[in-house]
């Protein structure tokens, strides 16, 4: 019995448990302990019935990592289920405890998703550096906010911690994005810029959080910092989508105006935080607001574009549009040496009845399954991956 068939049947008696129960505490009973036996039998049932999927991941060697995260991410939830199903706070006399453990569990679903995400990334063109390194802002923002959730220090300290949260994930998350990325991406000196203006605006963010200091310079040096790398960061990511020649200056429409929406917004702002009366701030704020709405329309359509591109290739693919052909192959019978068509699968001679089981398997990225017959180059089209050359 492997591990699969072993879940399945833990799901199963899982339901039969909870279904039982739940018959006889609506006819017969009503005490609380049998309510909590269905609770854990429904969640168990939905446990196993997740991890089936993510475990079939685990033994793939190109998803293992993918999977064990997945995998740990089901076993914590389950395990924090079955502690408030039992109320085990109430048990210890730790009423805290049902709060905080509520909102962990929350926040460990987007952390596992986002973390799963990135693994897989890391085998794209996003690189694997940026995504360990997207990985690590997870798990600090992750810590940050348990911080604030289990309230290990005393206000106003476990309060600024949601704050802190905040702006690690979204300042460090720009440096992330504009430091993946391969040859085709933007050049590594702009990418660079863009880190080294995150960080920085990163850690002037969390000291004002902690050292409250409420200086004009500081905010204008932020924001200047914050936009320089969202700048950096867009056009960094929409050099993921792959576009036919014909089609780039939409992703420089996209770029220009979203640089110069960057202006506007953050011409307001260190306006309103130097205290400069001459600055409509009115005017300013529709023409952001124009800007701002066909940098959202410009760069929607590159990934529309981008996925069109890629159906397109699909479908222009040799084998594409001659499976047909695939569907005989002439073979010689090796016991009755006659030449004849036989068809894929189970099949047998036509003369001295040999049984024949014949597969055709085309070639594919070990990644993401991209078909490659025909292709000559070194990588996938699709994903980038090096493409393993075999002789035939």
């Amino acid at each position: 019995m492997n591990f699969q068939q072993l879940l399945l049947r833990i799901m199963l008696w899982s339901l039969a448990v909870a279904g039982g129960l739940g018959i006889v505490a609506v006819a017969l009973v009503q005490s609380s302990w049998t309510w909590q036996v269905i609770g854990m039998g429904i969640a168990t049932a939905v446990a196993c019935a997740i991890l089936i999927p993510i475990s079939a991941l685990a033994e793939r060697l190109s998803f293992q990592a993918v999977g064990v995260v997945g995998i740990a991410v089901v076993l914590l939830e389950y395990v924090g289920t079955m502690t408030l199903i039992w109320e085990l706070p109430r048990i210890l006399g730790w009423w805290g405890l049902n709060e905080g453990l509520f909102f962990s569990m929350f926040f460990l679903i987007p952390a596992g998703l986002l973390t799963i995400g990135l693994l897989w990334a890391s085998r794209t063109r996003f690189g694997r550096g940026a995504a360990y390194a997207g990985i690590g802002v997870v798990l600090a923002t992750f810590v940050s906010y348990n911080c604030a959730t289990w309230r290990m220090w005393g206000y106003p300290m476990y309060n600024r911690f949601w704050e802190t949260g905040n702006v690690i994930f979204c300042l460090l998350g720009l440096a992330v994005l504009c430091g993946a990325g391969d040859t085709e991406s933007l050049p590594r000196r702009l990418r660079l810029a863009g880190i080294v203006a995150a960080i920085p605006a990163c850690v002037f963010a969390v000291f004002e959080i902690v050292f409250p200091t409420n200086r004009a310079a500081a905010g204008a040096t932020f924001i200047a910092l914050t936009a320089v790398a969202a700048c950096i960061a867009h056009a960094n990511t929409v050099t993921f989508c792959r576009l036919k020649p014909g089609q780039l200056w939409v992703r420089k429409v996209s770029i220009c105006t979203t640089v110069v929406t960057a202006i506007f917004v953050s011409w307001i702002l260190i306006a309103e935080i130097l205290d400069w009366p001459a600055i409509d701030g009115a005017a300013y704020g529709r023409l952001a607001a124009a800007t701002g709405i066909a940098a959202s329309f410009a760069t929607i359509a590159q990934f529309v574009l981008w996925r069109i591109n890629a159906r397109e290739k699909k479908l222009e693919s040799p084998t594409a549009s001659t499976a047909d052909q695939l569907g005989q192959i002439e073979i010689i019978c090796p016991r009755c040496q006659i030449q004849q068509s036989m068809s894929p699968g189970k099949t047998q001679c036509a003369h001295c009845e040999l049984k024949f089981e014949i597969n055709f398997e085309q070639p594919r990225c070990k990644n993401c399954e991209y078909l490659l017959v025909g292709l000559t180059g070194k990588t996938c089209p699709e994903c980038g991956q090096a493409i393993a050359t075999t002789t035939p």
